[in-house]
């Protein structure tokens, strides 16, 4: 199902698009393609070999058949109110139950939503093709995450999570927050983008006091 949602849908639009008068095209895909505990910018030539990082590169392939100007698009994980990572962190955080995953040393690479959205636009307004990581120049640890999070919903976060727990409560979602993927925007940067919101705590205060 989450192969061919993906796959299949975007060999559709790379089709139509073809067939169209649509100009530039940008195809969203993730940073999961990156090796955990590795710092990698889109100059990273080392790739994860498993089904996440493999679906990544046949899903890419896909959209680089597109006829039109193409920009990649690797998503870390998006912090916004109306679902996502963010989501899914905060019940347990407001009960007080939050706390870190592990020894909390994985790697986050997350961008706002808000920049997300100038991203695209970024992109679009500029011409821009090949491949870029949508993530903040600033991934932090789980353990820097937690407290940050913790802080922003005035909490406690002293219990520890086992990886296996999250499993349980969020099946094979769980990889968005047990990975550690340590990524960074260096073409966006390099293109002249500027982040509205690169500091977690910014992010977590405007998300969380204007929305929640």
């Amino acid at each position: 199902m989450l192969y061919n949602s993906r796959i299949e849908t975007t060999k559709k639009l790379v089709n139509a698009i073809n067939k169209s008068e649509v100009k530039h095209f940008i195809s969203s895909s993730a940073i999961g393609i990156y090796p955990d505990n590795t710092a990698c910018d889109e100059e990273c030539s080392k790739s994860a070999d498993d089904f996440l990082a493999n679906l990544v590169k046949d899903w890419e392939k896909e959209a680089l058949k597109c006829q039109k100007s193409t920009a990649i698009l690797r998503l870390g994980v998006v912090l916004g109110t109306d679902g996502g990572a963010l989501k899914k962190m905060l019940l347990p955080f407001k009960l007080g139950l939050g706390g870190v995953i592990g020894d909390g040393s994985m790697i986050t690479s997350w961008i706002d939503i808000k920049d997300l959205v100038r991203i695209y636009r970024f992109i679009l307004q500029n011409s821009l093709t090949g491949t870029f990581n949508a993530v903040s120049p600033n991934p932090v640890t789980n353990k820097i995450l937690t407290k940050e999070l913790a802080s922003a919903l005035n909490r406690p976060a002293v219990l520890p999570l086992p990886k296996f727990v999250l499993k349980l409560i969020y099946g094979e979602a769980s990889v968005v927050l047990t990975a550690s993927k340590e990524v960074y925007p260096k073409a966006l940067q390099k293109a002249g983008f500027e982040f509205e919101y690169p500091i977690l705590k910014d992010s977590l205060e405007h998300l969380i006091g204007r929305n929640i």
